[in-house]
């Protein structure tokens, strides 16, 4: 029951999340111009890049420990590895300011590292709040990451909209400096954290974070590679249109990644606990999976289906052509439902060497493919680089993470028919038209449930909340404290 509440305020605090945010970028498209939306798109997207490789892996670092100490009734350990992670993300953040100051004194100008002044310092206090409210995620504490989170959005974006009318790119910044500094303070009073004996921890954990930080440092790669590297090849225009699309395609890829997210915690928790609970976790994983699975084909295809119609909701139409890029992201990033559960279950496990190689083979493949792909398609070729990405972890996942972790095969039959009806329903889509693409869908959803087995149906009806129990087994719902 826990994992099915801490679930629901995950996805209220992401619903809420994409909602501030679509709020924000028609603000910043209503008022700046299209060169100052990109500037501010690459001036966060940096910041973003560099304060998340500071966290250094500790959100997969509180999810694996935080749960473990709550099971060996030693609380007090997640305290002092929370005071920890703060002294240590604060320790590698500032060094990153101090040279973004001395450059932007030395460059003088109102470009990049002028918007980069004003824009690291914001985004350091806001991965700072960031980083405590995972540590609520780690305690399963989801309704104060949710709290907290909202509140900093929504007193975000009020003082976007009081600030329209005089609105720069500088501004925006400071407005979120403003917001995010006494955010951080109160949670932080909420929080408690124990600064002693820290080495413990720190030895305690050193295995597996030595596994987190290098996944720490391709993490940020996923969100903010292509702000970094299409000013590079296209003008600051075209990241504009495509970070758009991005913005809609994150928001869904988060929504999609809530079950996994709650989950993980529990899982971390149960394995340790062993015996049944650890049974009962494997008897349930597949129909996990290809209940997934069903729910985000319909998800993708409902948001292809409604794709310009959320473009001129969140920006305007110069922004319209940025549906053809969303249509190939959410399309292309369908394959991560099928191994993400894999690479969850591995993390959960303290299998972070697996984990940091499936994220390395998607930043080289992605790298590998980026460079011809925009030289010769521009921007639908940073689109389809993200699509072979996901291909080629898909294979790596399925052929070294699931043998040697949970070692449960997927159902291929079942994955393939999906899919495939995705691709259908793209093509007639964009061929015929609403009509024939909302038919598609319908008859999407009844063949991919009509697939389900008779268990699989009852665990698909749980999850929607037509039944108050989550799909998990028997065995690990009876004993979940």
């Amino acid at each position: 029951m826990r994992a099915l509440r801490n679930t629901f305020y995950l996805y209220l605090s992401l619903l809420g999340t994409m909602v501030f945010g679509f709020i924000q970028l028609k603000i910043l498209t209503a008022f700046l111009g299209k060169e100052e939306v990109g500037l501010f798109f690459a001036a966060s997207g940096i910041s973003l890049l560099l304060t998340t490789l500071s966290q250094l892996g500790f959100p997969l670092v509180y999810a694996r420990f935080v749960p473990k100490y709550e099971a060996e009734d030693k609380k007090g350990k997640g305290k002092r590895l929370l005071a920890f992670s703060l002294s240590t993300y604060t320790m590698l953040s500032l060094p990153f300011w101090l040279v973004i100051l001395v450059l932007s004194l030395f460059f003088r100008g109102e470009g990049l590292l002028r918007a980069l002044l004003y824009a690291y310092p914001a985004y350091f206090l806001y991965s700072l709040l960031g980083l405590l409210l995972s540590y609520f995620v780690g305690e399963r504490r989801m309704h104060l990451t949710a709290f907290y989170n909202l509140t900093a959005l929504f007193l975000f974006n009020l003082l976007l909209f009081l600030l329209r009318n005089q609105l720069t790119v500088k501004l925006v910044f400071i407005a979120l400096f403003g917001v995010s500094l006494p955010m951080a303070l109160v949670v932080i009073a909420n929080v408690k954290p124990s600064f002693k004996s820290l080495k413990e921890i720190r030895r305690e954990i050193q295995p597996f974070w030595s596994f987190a930080i290098l996944g720490s440092f391709l993490t940020p790669l996923f969100m903010y590679i292509d702000r970094a590297l299409i000013p590079a090849f296209l003008p600051l225009s075209a990241l504009a249109v495509f970070s758009v699309a991005r913005r809609i395609e994150t928001s869904a890829r988060r929504m999609l990644g809530v079950p996994l997210s709650s989950i993980a915690p529990e899982v971390s928790y149960y394995w340790e606990r062993g015996g049944e609970l650890r049974e009962g976790f494997r008897s349930s994983f597949r129909a996990f999976v290809k209940i997934y699975l069903y729910l985000v084909v319909l998800f993708v295809s409902l948001l292809i289906l409604l794709s310009k119609p959320l473009i001129l909701l969140i920006s305007s139409r110069e922004y319209l052509s940025a549906h053809v890029y969303l249509a190939i992201l959410l399309v292309g990033g369908t394959p991560a439902a099928l191994y993400t559960p894999y690479t969850m279950v591995a993390r959960s496990l303290g299998r972070m060497d697996l984990f940091f190689a499936g994220d390395l083979i998607w930043i080289v493949t992605f790298g590998v493919s980026f460079v011809p792909l925009v030289h010769l398609l521009g921007l639908t070729g940073v689109a389809l680089s993200f699509a072979i990405a996901h291909i080629v972890t898909l294979f790596y996942v399925f052929l070294i993470v699931n043998p040697r972790t949970i070692g449960i095969p997927a159902d291929l039959k079942y994955s393939l028919a999906m899919y495939g009806g995705l691709l259908i329903f793209l093509l007639l889509f964009y061929r015929q038209g609403y009509l024939p693409g909302a038919l598609i869908l319908i008859l999407l959803s009844v063949m991919g449930f009509v697939l389900l087995k008779g268990d699989e149906r009852k665990r698909l009806r749980a999850f929607l909340g037509s039944a108050q129990e989550p799909p998990t087994s028997t065995t690990m719902r009876e004993k979940s404290p």
